[in-house]
């Protein structure tokens, strides 16, 4: 079974129909073949059901009736994966060409490697059209992305170290980097800049990110694993430090 054949990026999305269309074209862009590419709409009460069923038999779409929350968007995708490699994309950010390319030739050439890392950038929601044609000028102010949209996952991660924490509001991705790492999963990197990440007033978060109820919960539970990684080192317990 090669990496060619088994890729599935998951998208989960809510009330971002006037976004996805972009995210959902600069996957198809992609010069990958036989990826599936799996749209999550968390109780969407816009046209999101109508952007989606454009692309017909091209995604796959659940839709909760009821809000779950970012994380189990991720879930619900997760649970139609059974194998391969799992790419995460936030409906509201895009794929530069060659992104999925970046990701899978940096998992391959590291055997080892659980996961890919690739690089990311924010982008003001009304540069980003200027930013899609213009990515090299981006390539300074780019950082290494562990985020959904910068990350390729082999589907076995997820049986190692679970889904992502649903009891948070937000930050849910670094907390499962965080556990992955507790976990002594590994990640191979890739200077390559492969998402823009769209900054709009819906997710000012990124801008604030310490102001946000799920960040500081994620942290203080990433500095509980570390003590208690330390503590079981100092008493011969053995545990794994993160």
């Amino acid at each position: 079974m090669t990496l060619a054949q088994t890729v599935s990026v998951i998208i989960p999305t809510r009330n971002y129909g006037r976004f996805l269309k972009d995210a959902l074209d600069s996957v198809f862009a992609q010069d990958w073949p036989a990826m599936t590419v799996i749209v999550v709409d968390d109780a969407s009460d816009d046209d999101t059901p109508q952007v989606v069923e454009t692309y017909s038999s091209k995604v796959r779409y659940v839709r909760h009736e009821d809000r779950g929350g970012t994380a189990k968007a991720r879930n619900t995708g997760l649970g139609m994966v059974k194998e391969g490699v799992v790419c995460f994309l936030d409906s509201d950010d895009v794929w530069l060409p060659g992104a999925l390319q970046a990701l899978m030739n940096t998992l391959a050439s590291s055997p080892e490697a659980d996961g890919a890392c690739a690089r990311m950038v924010n982008v003001p929601h009304e540069a980003m059209g200027w930013a899609g044609q213009n990515p090299g000028d981006l390539t300074g102010k780019a950082v290494q992305g562990w985020q959904a949209g910068a990350v390729a996952f082999r589907r076995t991660c997820f049986d190692q170290v679970g889904g992502f924490d649903e009891t948070l509001p937000n930050a849910e991705f670094v907390e499962w980097i965080s556990r992955a790492r507790h976990a002594g999963l590994n990640f191979a990197t890739t200077e390559e800049l492969v998402v823009l990440r769209r900054v709009h007033g819906s997710n000012s978060v990124l801008t604030k990110p310490t102001l946000a109820p799920g960040y500081l919960q994620m942290i203080q539970q990433h500095l509980r694993r570390k003590r208690a990684a330390g503590a079981a080192a100092v008493t011969g317990q053995g545990v794994e430090p993160g």
